[in-house]
């Protein structure tokens, strides 16, 4: 009787135990949302909602993604040639185009990237880099076909070689993995002509996710951009701190570089359809890519700590 009576005490002991336990996760949580909202304030509020509002889950295969903008030139030498959920960027340099991410497949890369690069005026063949920014299908889907047409090069964090190759939705989707052309290091340099873009390896998103820096100017002011090279949370809690330190880690390189504009590979996250909508309603506005240092790193800590809020909630990896 005794022994059953202890028993009995210690699952209430362990129930309460892990009561408090997740009350207490979700105290931290709703810190991290709080200190998201205050970050946001009224400019990035679509990216409160967006990261830190539970969404629910729908089928991918049911899922209307908007229709690609038309492309379009947003500062002196930076082009968007991507589709309405998933973006390509191209840096134009005087000695050929760096092209960031390459869409789905080889007809989004021919009708979107080659496309709009000819209706921008520009020569898809004077694409000299690919810089996929992570291993998922819809960002390097396209690479194969511009390597091989174009002649490029691509550039994609090392882990993530094998990572694309390999991961479950990218093989049941068919993807073409390009040749392996180049391994990013941490901290690289990719100089073309007179134009040098920092790159640095950001593991959480996928394990070689790449952000970047990019110089670019906007009638003829030079400003930087940082590139967020993996905007999707990771489902465990493990992981999802490794994508906290690493974006951490970015914000302060991005801080001492004096970065002051925004840039993303989906434009749900940096609201490229809204900025270059009113670009294009109004070409006299000043850029609004162009954010300033201080919302830059608001943008960057709002997606920081709705990285946080949600590792309070999900299990840590086990081994």
């Amino acid at each position: 009787m005794i022994g059953a009576a202890l028993a009995s005490a210690l699952v209430v002991a362990l129930g309460l135990t892990a009561g408090f336990q997740a009350d207490a996760a979700a105290a931290r949580a709703q810190q991290h949302r709080e200190q998201a909202r205050a970050l946001a304030g009224d400019d990035f509020e679509y990216l409160y909602d967006y990261r830190c509002t539970p969404q629910p889950r729908k089928n991918p295969a049911l899922r209307q993604a908007p229709p690609a903008p038309p492309p379009m030139q947003v500062t002196d030498n930076l082009y968007y040639v991507g589709g309405g959920d998933v973006a390509s960027w191209a840096l134009r340099t005087s000695d050929g185009i760096i092209l960031f991410d390459a869409l789905n497949d080889a007809d989004e890369a021919r009708s979107q990237i080659v496309g709009g690069l000819k209706t921008l005026g520009l020569d898809p063949h004077k694409v000299k880099y690919i810089v996929v920014m992570h291993g998922h299908g819809d960002h390097f889907g396209g690479a194969a076909y511009l390597q091989k047409t174009l002649g490029a090069k691509v550039w994609m964090g090392g882990p993530d070689w094998s990572y694309a190759a390999h991961y479950p939705v990218n093989v049941r989707l068919g993807k073409v993995v390009p040749g392996h052309d180049h391994d990013i290091v941490d901290g690289e340099k990719l100089t073309l002509g007179d134009t040098t873009i920092s790159l640095y390896l950001t593991p959480g998103h996928t394990p070689g996710t790449v952000s970047a820096i990019i110089p670019t100017s906007v009638h003829g002011v030079p400003h930087l951009f940082g590139f967020w090279g993996g905007t999707g949370y990771p489902r465990d809690a493990d992981t999802l701190a490794t994508y906290g330190d690493s974006l951490e880690r970015f914000m302060r390189l991005a801080k001492e570089a004096g970065v002051d504009g925004i840039i993303s590979n989906h434009p749900n996250t940096d609201d490229s359809l809204e900025r270059m909508a009113a670009m294009r309603a109004d070409p006299a506005i000043a850029n609004p890519y162009v954010i300033g240092a201080d919302a830059a790193q608001r943008f960057f800590g709002v997606i920081k700590e709705c990285a946080l809020a949600g590792a309070e909630h999900m299990p840590a990896v086990t081994e």
